[in-house]
């Protein structure tokens, strides 16, 4: 099983409750990163990433969480 279909099978189960998802990937075609989306994957980056640009979108991605649950 590779990670696209990993992906469909967790957002298939009813029983998964909501979460984000991201596909770290070797592979840069527009279809690849379509590939990743259709799947299930809320965002996709491509290897190798910058540190700087993963931890900020970590950073995005947890205060978005938090302005969500009240936190």
């Amino acid at each position: 099983m590779n990670g696209l279909e990993m992906m469909r099978e967790l957002r298939d189960n009813e029983q998964m409750s909501p979460f984000k998802a991201v596909a770290l990937t070797g592979y840069d075609t527009t279809d690849d990163q379509q590939q990743a989306r259709e799947a299930g994957f809320d965002q996709c980056f491509v290897k190798p990433i910058d540190p700087d640009y993963l931890f900020a979108q970590i950073e995005e991605l947890a205060s978005m969480l938090s302005n969500v649950d009240g936190s």
